[in-house]
């Protein structure tokens, strides 16, 4: 029987409700994600003669900091023998936005790697960069004949094209960032051309369409199937809802600035579907029960799609060893450079050198802005002086320290490449305050127990946020690293003086003053009303000791 015309629009309002859920259902998923910043448009081009190539060394880097979303490069390289050239892309850093505050945390790349020692993978995430020694390879080419390089950034897709070889597509973490290309190994990698073409990023509206559609068609269905209003509003609203709660407990976790895949929004966003076909068809308590666990499984499906993007599933290792919320050091440190307050450290040659390691408080306390408060640069000065040479005061600047976690970083990513004379190593009273999520050295001895999920990935997620900071350090942990510190300075062959701040706790201060009896290490420290300028003459002729001894 044909229906009339009040009966063929009964499911329009269903409908249109029903369209404007699902898309509110991704509005709401993605409440907690950081919005993407504006990205850089112009095109640049780098074209040296034949006779002067752009030289990347250790020392020097071709920095490209421009935010960039969908991209091309295409360069044409040539490395000297015994060398790795890293490409870093996608590199997300912290940085100040709108004025308003600086959110801190470790920087995001990855690594397309080009070598002419190993073949190995092309690409490299973070921590297998940082971590993986010796360095696992790269994509192989020859030294000494130029190769030409394309590499296309699609989303967080990327491949590469490297001497007529293209790469399969790698998932990077981050969709956006900039560049910087560096030279592990002796002698000079020559660049001679040069083209950076970001590309119009199209705006995605697959996510809203998608839940729009999704939504339109259950109102549709029940407005067809005689649902009532109240009992298809009741249903429909099960959507927006669920991916409230989805955004609450999954996407919330999200590392800072990054922006989740395609699959995790739609996941996330419509993890509630299942709920809404239960309430649209009358489902009982007991079915709904059941249907609740499709909901959660809508959820470990957003886990797992965007696990490499989550917080609490950031290795350890990089606060272990950098600090906690490193920022730029993560990809500084590859270089290696340490970008200080006030100067940018490279291993060039020097004189001397001294290392200042505990943290960039202590050290370098007034910054750009009073300079004259800064007692590691000063008293490096006041030391080239006295020893008639040049000195390099290289100050560590790690914005949250502790004794293992800078002994860890001198002994793996400084030691070696800057080869100091002496270090200046600093005793902080943050030792016993609970503020990190694993002690270091607990990392490092491989005695960190993550939290398992029972094979779920959106459990051990939640165990794994809701764990319980722990002491960076104690007082036998510190005694165990001025320990290693001192057979390190032995087998590298350099002075130790060790700094306390007036706040140290008696049990650590104990600590320090044995360690530097046993082993004849100046103790310095900063008296109270004592001008910085004397401070630092002070230190100065401690270290003025050590030289002379």
């Amino acid at each position: 029987m044909a229906l009339n015309p009040v009966e063929r629009l009964r499911f329009l309002p269903l409908t249109v409700i029903g369209a404007a859920l699902g898309i509110a259902a991704v509005w709401l998923a993605k409440l907690p994600v950081d919005p993407e910043p504006r990205l850089y448009e112009d095109l640049f081009h780098l074209i040296r003669s034949e006779e002067d190539p752009f030289e990347i060394t250790s020392e020097k880097r071709l920095p490209l900091l421009r935010p960039l979303g969908d991209f091309d490069l295409v360069t044409q390289i040539e490395l000297p023998t015994g060398s790795e050239l890293d490409l870093l892309f996608h590199i997300v850093h912290p940085v100040r936005r709108d004025g308003g505050e600086m959110e801190l945390f470790h920087a995001r790349f990855d690594v397309l790697r080009v070598s002419t020692i190993k073949e190995g993978g092309p690409f490299l995430t973070r921590e297998e960069a940082l971590f993986d020694q010796p360095s696992p390879g790269g994509h192989l080419i020859s030294a000494g004949h130029p190769a030409t390089v394309h590499l296309q950034g699609r989303g967080h897709l990327v491949r590469a094209n490297v001497a007529g070889k293209w790469t399969p597509w790698y998932e990077s973490a981050d969709s956006r960032g900039s560049i910087i290309m560096m030279l592990h190994g002796e002698g000079t990698a020559l660049v001679r051309y040069l083209n950076l073409q970001p590309l119009q990023r199209e705006v995605s509206n697959q996510p809203w369409l998608w839940c729009g559609a999704a939504g339109a068609i259950i109102g549709l269905l029940m407005g067809l199937f005689g649902c009532t209003m109240v009992a298809g509003l009741r249903a429909l609203v099960a959507l927006p809802v669920c991916a409230a709660l989805a955004g609450v407990f999954t996407l919330w976790h999200l590392l800072p600035e990054v922006q989740p895949s395609l699959t995790g929004t739609m996941a996330a966003a419509l993890s509630g579907l299942p709920l809404t076909v239960a309430l649209a068809f009358g489902a009982r308590l007991r079915a709904l029960a059941i249907v609740s666990v499709a909901v959660l499984a809508m959820w470990e499906l957003t886990v797992r799609e965007e696990h490499r993007r989550m917080e609490p599933f950031e290795d350890p290792q990089l606060s272990a060893y950098l600090g906690r919320n490193s920022g730029e050091m993560s990809f500084d440190i590859l270089g290696p450079e340490l970008d200080a307050d006030l100067a940018v450290h490279k291993p060039f040659d020097v004189d001397r050198r001294i290392v200042f390691a505990g943290g960039g408080i202590w050290y370098e306390s007034g910054g750009i802005r009073a300079p004259e408060k800064n007692i590691g640069p000063l008293a490096a000065a006041q030391l080239g002086q006295k020893l008639g040479a040049r000195v390099d005061g290289v100050v560590i600047p790690t914005l949250y320290s502790s004794a293992a976690q800078q002994y860890a970083m001198l002994e793996r990513f400084v030691v070696g490449p800057f080869a100091p004379d002496a270090v200046v190593f600093a005793i902080t009273a943050d030792e016993l305050d609970a503020t990190e999520k694993y002690a270091p050295r607990d990392v490092f001895e491989g005695k960190v127990e993550l939290p398992t999920g029972f094979g779920l990935e959106l459990v051990r997620l939640w165990r794994m946020s809701w764990t319980e900071d722990v002491p960076a350090g104690s007082p036998e942990i510190l005694a165990e690293t001025l320990a290693e510190l001192a057979d390190l300075s032995k087998r590298r062959g350099f002075e130790v003086a060790l700094y306390r701040p007036e706040t140290l706790p008696g049990i650590l201060n104990d600590v320090v003053v044995a360690a530097a009896q046993s082993h004849g290490w100046p103790v310095l420290d900063r008296s109270d009303g004592e001008s910085y300028l004397a401070t630092a003459q002070r230190h100065a002729d401690a270290l003025f000791t050590l030289f002379e001894n």
